[in-house]
């Protein structure tokens, strides 16, 4: 069973909140509730996407700004969408796209060693790229974000086992979540 948001967004609180006194930096680990509204449709248009409902809600709920979660890193000690714009704009200074242009409609929205997490935001399908494009890269490794979030909580938080979380999430990749 996959945690949902609220389980997840508690079980971070739970488990990291007692231990800010003597490590702040474990602050990252918390998903906070946004204080601000969120200008989606400004992101939107600068990147020129359409974003899907699911990643849409979760950044209007969450201040992703300075987020990690387990392994998967989000925003980095700063403004989460203008992070977004840097890793996906065309005038990216390290593009993660191999070809001339960026692919439409895709955008980089968080990373992890090895790993650049790509959102398609036609089919909502999650995939995990490697800076050496392999097979595996091509083949999603869940089914949308929301899936993407509650299958990566659910590894980090509850030791949940990887194949469980590969069939629920609907991931094809065959390695990605026992390696994560």
């Amino acid at each position: 069973m996959l945690l949902s948001t609220g389980q997840i967004e508690q079980a971070l609180h739970q488990r990291f909140t007692p231990l800010l006194e003597e490590m702040p930096e474990l602050e990252v680990y918390l998903l906070k509730p946004r204080c601000a509204p969120c200008p989606v449709g400004q992101l939107e248009r600068r990147l020129n996407v359409q974003l899907p409902p699911a990643f849409t809600t979760f950044l209007e709920q969450y201040d992703l700004d300075d987020f990690t979660l387990g392994p998967i890193t989000f925003g980095i000690a700063g403004d989460y969408l203008e992070h977004l714009i840097a890793l996906n704009h065309e005038q990216a200074e390290s593009p993660w796209w191999s070809t001339p242009q960026r692919p439409a409609q895709q955008l980089v929205i968080a990373t992890s060693d090895p790993y650049a997490i790509v959102l398609d935001c036609n089919d909502q399908q999650v995939y995990a790229i490697t800076y050496t494009p392999t097979a595996q890269d091509g083949l999603p490794v869940a089914a949308n974000f929301e899936l993407f979030v509650q299958g990566i909580a659910s590894g980090f938080l509850h030791a949940a086992d990887a194949e469980v979380i590969q069939r629920l999430v609907q991931s094809r990749h065959p390695d990605f979540w026992q390696q994560i």
